[in-house]
Order: C-alpha cells, then structure tokens, then sequence
C-alpha cells in the first residue's frame, strides 16, 4: 500500500513542533529533557498516525468515522483525563498540542481541493511566469514597508544597547512624514539587496557557472565581493537610518571596507547561489515535463488516426461488395458506417468517453462484420447486461483486439472459424476476451504483435501506465487476446 506522503509529512512536521513546544513548557534545557519531550509527543501522537495508516483502507462514510475517532473524539478523551483525572505532568498534552496535529493534516488533506477550486487557467499561466527574481522583490518591498512601519513609532526608540534595539509600541502613535522618510531608505536597501541577487542569478550563475565551471565561478565570486562591497557599503552610510543601528548588517559605520561587511555579502553570495540553481532546476524540470505530456498527447493523437482509416477502408470494401451485388443489407451497412464515423470523428478524438457508448460503438462494427461475413463464421457475443454510466475510457482501445479477429480470421480463410468475445467488468476493472481461429498463414504475423496490437500496446503505455494488462498468444488451434483495465469514474 502506498503511504499518502501528502497525510504523513505534515504529522511528522506536527511532531517536531509539538516535542519542541513542549520542551520549551517545561523549563528545561538538557538534551535528556527534549528526548523525554519526543518520546511522550511520539507515544501520545500514535493514534492519530495509526488513524491516517487505517483510514486509508476505506472510503466514504467508513474513512470519516475513522478519522473523527482518531481526530476528534481521541483528542477529547485526551484532554479531558489530563484536565479532570490529575495529570500534571509537565510534558502532557493540551488542546494546543492536539490543535498543531489536527490543522496541519486538515491542510494536507484539503490542499488539492482549494488549489483545484482558485486556481483557474488564467492563475496557472500567471504562476508559471514568476520568478525567483519577482518573488525577492515582492519579499524585499513587503519587508521596507514592515520596517518602516514598525521603526515609524512614536517614540520609535525606548532604548538603545550596544547590541540591540527595544522598541515601544504599546502607546505609540505613527508618524507619517518619519515613515515615508524610513519606507524610501528600507527601500533602496532592499534594492541593493536585490542588486546583490540579479549579479548572482544572471553574471554569475547563468553566465560564468554554467559556461565556464566552478573554479572561474570561484574566482568571480571573489572579484565581485572585493569590488562589490565597498561600492555597496558607500551608499548603505549615505543612508541615515545606517547611523541609527537600525540595519543589522551594517558594521563600522565609518569603514567600507570593515571585515563584517566582506562577510555579509559573501553570505547574500552564499545563499542566493543555492537558490538560484534550485529554482532553476525546478523550472526546467516543469519545462521537461509539459514537454513529455506535449509528446505524448501529439503521440496518442496519431496513434488513434492509425486505426481509423485501416477501419473506414475496410468498411467501403465491404459497403462496395454489397452494392455491386445488389443486396438488401447494403441500407444497413450505410447506416452502422454513418454511427461509426459519427462517434470516430466527434468522439474519438476525446481523451475519455463514457464505456456504454464505447460498447455501443462495438456492437455496431460487430453488426456490421456480421452482416458480411459468410455461413463460415461461428461468433459468441457476452456482454455486460448493464454498464455502469459514471465510468470512463479511452475511445478506439477496444475496437483493436476485435478488428484484429475478424482480420485475421474470416478475412483470411474460407473455412469454418470461430469467434469468442466476453467483456466483464466488476469493481470498475474491465476485462476483455477475445478467442478466434487461427489461421495457419496469419501466426507468424502474430507471433510477432502486428501494427494492432503494437498500436494498442503503445496506446495502453500512455493513457493507462500502471493500470493495465494485456496478454496473448496461441492456445491450441485458437489465437487468444485479454485485456484488463482499471477504470476511472
């Protein structure tokens, strides 16, 4: 069974969170204290991930019952001896505690819900157009205006240490003039932040790491933070909020060339550098993957354009036969032929079609092989008595295993042959028989798979990778063919 990584990941987040919190309750500071604190988190958390193990068997009504045992009445219960039955103990979970667990596996859980529900195409294509690079920005610019409105207080300083800043707000009132004055400073900061991030991403990583490797790239690195952060630091104390020790990664006010300020951009260097390849990355792997879905879809197209014409070549044939020799069937050839090119043209080029009008298509291209077929035809027809509505299938999957019976069968031989066709499907899993006559001069091209059953193999690859099976081969005088699927409502 598969773990839902997506349930498991927040709880396991939840744990840390919860053992550190109650760590910290404790007033404790040895490692044998925040061992105890994981251990009762991990022992008291259990139900709740023995939940989400046994949930995942059920569906329904079934997997909420579950799930308010695990979530809401264990938690209650909890609680409840802890407040009322005397438990003290000062690692003891509280509502807070039961809350962490509860939230975070609510979002895992609804996440795909609200990203399928606000997240429309127009908001798809928007997310693919921002970068890293707007991101910082949108971070930097939300950042002055925190600054600048929390240093804006007035008073906006109470106290000044050394090594710190205590800032009063309880009776503050804004000012608007020192705020506009702070939020224009915090912002060309934030530019030169920002600056120290555009000359990573694109001159020192696009350009010199991935043209000429990681020595040159060193070297670079080096050049820059000499070059760079006297420059950097000379309009930082052009600033007045640098004299007011209210950027922490200011040094000596009255040295550019201080050792802390070399520091403090190799740090930005250090760490945009990482992020930067990372996102990158992950952009192009974005990239690859839409590519592959791109070919595969293209792929499946022409794939099912391969069997359409070898079917409506067929027909005319046989539709032709017919006409030559005046029979009364020819009106309901036309007829099948009409439904037939009817649903290949409307709704074969879907991705899915519903499974009764895909039978339904069936029956009317085994009607129309049986009308032209000779006496010499032995044919066994099992279907489904009802179909259930709300599932789902590949359109022109299944016409290739029966075309490819009545091809290599009665096409091929005037003698006696036969034909056995069983569709079943039970707990949305389709399966389908096909059993005909083997003609003698026709095995070597099945031993072989022929373009059909290539076709279908390749087709099965794309649209059902993991949820199909398909079997052939020879059992006696009888070429034999099964497929099952895993349907989807």
């Amino acid at each position: 069974m598969r773990l839902a990584t997506n349930s498991y990941v927040p709880l396991f987040a939840a744990l840390l969170i919860v053992a550190h919190t109650l760590f910290l309750k404790s007033g404790e500071s040895s490692s044998v204290a925040y061992a105890h604190s994981f251990i009762v988190a991990l022992i008291t958390s259990l139900p709740l991930f023995l939940t989400v193990y046994i949930g995942q068997n059920f569906k329904g009504l079934k997997q909420a019952l579950i799930w308010s045992m695990g979530f809401i009445a264990y938690p209650l219960v909890a609680t409840y001896i802890y407040k009322f039955e005397g438990v003290t103990h000062k690692f003891a979970f509280s509502v807070d505690e039961f809350l962490i667990f509860i939230l975070l596996y609510l979002f895992a859980n609804i996440h795909p819900l609200w990203q399928g529900a606000f997240f429309s195409k127009a908001s798809e294509r928007f997310k693919s157009n921002v970068t890293l690079s707007h991101v910082i920005i949108a971070a930097l610019v939300t950042l002055s205006f925190v600054s600048a409105f929390i240093f804006s207080s007035d008073p906006v300083i109470s106290d000044m240490t050394e090594n710190k800043v205590t800032i009063n707000v309880d009776t503050a009132i804004i000012s608007i003039t020192l705020f506009f004055q702070l939020l224009i400073q915090f912002l060309a900061v934030s530019a030169l932040i920002w600056a120290v991030y555009y000359l990573t991403s694109r001159v020192l990583v696009n350009e010199i790491l991935s043209k000429f490797g990681v020595y040159t790239f060193l070297c670079t690195v080096t050049i820059c933070l000499i070059v760079v952060t006297p420059l950097i630091y000379s309009i930082l104390f052009l600033l007045p909020v640098s004299s007011n020790e209210l950027l922490l990664f200011v040094g000596d006010r009255g040295d550019i060339f201080h050792k802390t300020n070399y520091q403090t951009v190799l740090l930005a260097f250090a760490i945009f550098t990482p992020l930067v390849l990372l996102f990158e990355k992950h952009q192009k792997e974005q990239q690859f993957q839409q590519l592959a879905e791109e070919k595969n879809t293209s792929e499946l197209k022409l794939l099912q354009q391969q069997v359409n014409p070898h079917f409506l070549f067929n027909t005319l044939n046989n539709i032709y036969a017919h006409s030559l020799s005046g029979s009364d069937k020819t009106p309901k050839l036309i007829s099948r032929l009409s439904n037939m090119l009817r649903y290949t043209v409307y709704d074969g080029q879907k991705n899915k079609v519903s499974l009764s009008e895909e039978i339904q298509y069936l029956n009317d291209f085994i009607a129309l092989q049986t009308l032209r077929a000779k006496d010499n035809l032995h044919l066994k027809v099992i279907w489904p008595e009802e179909v259930d509505e709300s599932l789902s299938i590949s359109p022109l999957l299944l016409i290739i295993i029966i075309e490819n019976a009545f091809k290599h069968s009665i096409e091929r031989t005037t003698q006696d042959c036969s034909i056995v066709f069983e569709l079943k499907i039970e707990n949305n899993r389709l399966t389908l028989c096909c059993e005909n006559t083997l003609v003698e001069n026709e095995k070597s091209k099945l031993d072989k798979g022929g373009l059909g059953l290539e076709n279908l193999k390749r087709r099965l690859d794309l649209v059902y990778p993991q949820y199909h099976k398909l079997t052939y081969g020879n059992q006696g005088t009888n070429w034999r063919v099964e497929l099952s699927i895993e349907l989807a409502k």
